[in-house]
């Protein structure tokens, strides 16, 4: 009774969203003083012409694509809508060319002061997929909990042997992938949830085939596991869905966990992960999906969480191999980041900022938890090289103050982890004080820019709050010419002279 009360719930939410949603298109369409003659289910041709429109389609066809195309509607979904209430292709076609052409002609020659565009809100974008076809998404629900049931009744009453159960199980989960795959070619969204209810449930199984009983060795498991996501993710390329890369990725990364290998083989682990992202970057080159390197970035950060937070509790593993994963991880969401800063010139570009922002501090927390000590800062400052250079390139191609501020910033944050591995006490607020006043005026000198090199003079806050110590320091009570003056006198000055 529960569980009918909680899915009554979740459809009267579906559509209370729904009914919002269409009351919002009416204020705008009433706002706008344009009134929407049909919805879109409900869409009838009409044989009225206008009296002028482009390659003689029909006026009401046109004015609703147009309408539709403005209101953010997928291309895919008007011309099935259209096709199902009568319309012909060749008709649908033209409609949609004579919108992009006016839209167009309308661009090239007037410029309407208009918001920028912004991106949803990630719960607006769940919110809206749950919307979209929404009875099939809760019946999959239901078929995975009415599959769980019936095969868990099986196993209490022996109906089913251990060796028949798993293959089942399999055999499952391959026809709903195939099921997937044959559905996505006509449906997007409902091909989606099968390939994903398919790869889920052959993951389900093989856990449970590692867990009860035994079956499989945890590397012949994994490999199942991943041909069963790497699928999902041909198909996500194939078609340019965004929610199966995303999931692809995220159950290829929950895959390991699933194993249940009694030691674990963390070299092994880092080697598979490789593999996955390696994958992951295939499909961002080859569709755009930028969301998939900070994905990525979060999967590895993860994995890498026991090793950073407590490095000691892993006295066996070979820490130095790690670190030249950390190493190879880091180097390929560099050459992505730069890549998509290069590429996508006006476009959102806060994915790869984000991920740059990441990669930066993923690599610094490797290097000082797990570098030797004598290498430590000229590792640091080689990477802090690579950021830099990084930086400058980017701003000088793009002119997107935004990515010089994170590379640049990335660059800072490991120059300041390499002095702080070297020096300490007054010697250290000493070389902070140098490398930030040198910092501002290095900047202003390759970018000209001054507005830049003024906000780039605030990482002099730094040492101005670790020169507090110099300031109360008992060594005044004994002269003034002391390590303390000339910590206080060094930053004057170049606070003066900046």
């Amino acid at each position: 009774m529960v569980f009918l009360t909680f899915i009554g719930g979740v459809v009267v939410l579906v559509l209370v969203l729904n009914l919002r949603d269409r009351v919002q298109k009416l204020e705008q369409l009433i706002e706008s003083g344009v009134v929407q003659q049909t919805s879109e289910q409900g869409y009838q041709p009409s044989s009225e012409q206008p009296e002028k429109q482009p390659l003689a389609i029909p006026g009401p066809l046109f004015d609703y694509v147009k309408q539709q195309l403005q209101l953010g509607t997928d291309r895919e979904k008007i011309k099935n809508s259209l096709l199902t209430n009568g319309w012909q292709i060749s008709d649908v076609e033209k409609a949609f060319s004579a919108v992009i052409a006016q839209t167009q002609v309308q661009a090239q020659t007037i410029r309407p002061l208009t918001m920028p565009e912004t991106e949803p809100a990630l719960s607006q974008k769940f919110i809206e997929w749950l919307k979209e076809d929404w009875l099939l998404k809760l019946g999959a629900l239901l078929l995975l909990i009415g599959f769980g049931w019936l095969t868990t009744y099986a196993f209490l009453n022996d109906w089913i042997g251990p060796m028949g159960r798993i293959a089942l199980g399999v055999i499952a989960g391959s026809i709903f992938i195939l099921l997937g795959y044959w559905r996505i070619k006509k449906y997007l969204v409902q091909g989606g949830i099968f390939l994903v209810l398919g790869s889920t449930t052959i993951l389900l199984t093989i856990f449970a085939a590692r867990t009860v009983y035994g079956f499989f060795t945890p590397l012949s498991a994994l490999i199942v596991m991943f041909l069963s996501t790497a699928f999902v993710a041909l198909a996500s390329v194939k078609y340019n869905s965004r929610a199966l890369s995303l999931l692809s990725l995220t159950l290829a990364g929950i895959a390991p966990l699933l194993t249940k290998s009694p030691a674990t083989d963390h070299v092994g682990l880092f080697a598979y992960l490789f593999v996955v992202i390696l994958g992951a970057i295939w499909i961002v080159a080859l569709t755009g999906q930028r969301e998939l390197t900070v994905a990525s970035l979060i999967i590895v950060s993860a994995y890498s969480a026991p090793h950073l937070l407590s490095p000691f509790s892993f006295p066996l593993v070979d820490t130095q191999t790690l670190l030249l994963f950390a190493y190879a991880f880091a180097t390929l969401f560099f050459l992505t980041n730069t890549a998509g800063l290069l590429k996508l010139k006006g476009k959102d570009i806060v994915p790869d900022l984000i991920a740059a922002a990441g990669n930066g501090l993923f690599l610094l927390a490797w290097i000082m938890t797990t570098a030797p000590d004598e290498w430590k800062s000229l590792i640091i400052v080689a990477w802090m090289m690579v950021f830099a250079i990084g930086s400058f390139l980017i701003f000088r191609i793009t002119q997107r103050q935004g990515t010089f501020y994170v590379y640049a910033g990335v660059g800072v944050a490991m120059l300041a982890a390499a002095t702080s591995a070297e020096l300490s006490g007054a010697t250290l607020t000493i070389a902070y004080a140098i490398e930030s006043g040198a910092i501002a005026l290095i900047t202003y000198v390759i970018l000209r820019n001054i507005k830049i090199a003024e906000r780039t003079s605030l990482l002099l806050i730094g040492p101005i709050i670790l020169s507090i110590d110099s300031l109360t320091s008992i060594s005044w009570s004994r002269g003034i010419v002391h390590k303390d003056f000339f910590v206080l006198l060094l930053l004057s000055s170049i606070m003066l002279g900046l």
